[in-house]
């Protein structure tokens, strides 16, 4: 009987292995989950980055004094006006987007940054003009016209800003295009070369021949899209392609 061990040993034997497994399973069971946790976490920012990327657009936008003219049959205002109404109309419709605006004219305004308080900003833009009757701020402005310059300047803001590329910004240009072609090509084409999508849209206008060639020879460049904007009604369907193509990319 010697020889037999006791029958105690037996049970803290048993009950050490029954210890034993439980914590491999606790610990097999927290790796697993923490494994998962951590790929669901991945997966989630990876979704962020590539499928709703924040898309960053800039307008750059024409007030010099043939701005001021009528547009429309009716009096639907001025083409200052119903250029301005058409484009907040579009800025309401943007998700995961920042919008910016530069007005130009002889003098360029960085009036707003991009920034995704869209609400605000369609707020500000709507209460804006430049008939020099409304005692408005951009009404001093509105003088000569430089359009090189301010989509040079729209360039260089593009690049000021922590974009994860600089592919993910476009340039929208509203403008009658009363200026000089070359020099409107030459700023079109920095702003391609450098990835930047460029979308005209040329306010008919006193100008109208100079402005419809101009919208044409720009849009051989495959990075832009030129639109030649004859009625105030030309505007909606524009600003629905151009939010189309950019939802597409």
């Amino acid at each position: 009987l010697t020889n037999v061990p006791p029958l105690g040993l037996g049970r803290v034997r048993a009950a050490h292995l029954a210890r034993s497994g439980f914590l491999a399973v606790i610990l097999a069971l927290t790796a697993f989950l923490w494994v998962d946790l951590t790929a669901d976490t991945l997966r989630g920012a990876a979704m962020s980055r590539t499928t709703i990327p924040l898309k960053t657009v800039l307008c750059v936008f024409d007030i010099s004094s043939s701005m001021q003219a009528n547009f429309g049959e009716n009096f639907r205002g001025s083409r200052f006006t119903v250029a301005r109404d058409a484009f907040a109309a579009f800025v309401s419709r943007q998700t995961h987007t920042q919008v910016g605006l530069i007005f130009y004219s002889s003098e360029i305004l960085e009036y707003r940054r991009p920034t995704q308080d869209l609400e605000q900003f369609v707020i500000d833009l709507k209460g804006l003009d430049i008939a020099v009757e409304k005692r408005q701020p951009l009404g001093a402005l509105s003088l000569g016209t430089e359009t090189g310059p301010a989509l040079r300047r729209a360039g260089a803001l593009l690049r000021s800003l922590d974009l994860p590329n600089i592919r993910s910004g476009a340039v929208i240009l509203v403008s009658d295009l009363i200026d000089s072609r070359l020099r409107i090509s030459d700023a079109v084409n920095a702003l391609t070369a450098a990835g930047i999508r460029v979308y005209v849209l040329s306010i008919e206008g006193k100008g109208a021949e100079s402005s419809d060639a101009v919208a044409n020879s720009l849009a051989l460049n495959p990075l832009v899209r030129a639109y030649h904007i004859r009625r105030p009604e030309d505007l909606e369907p524009v600003y629905s392609a151009i939010y189309d193509l950019e939802t597409s990319l």
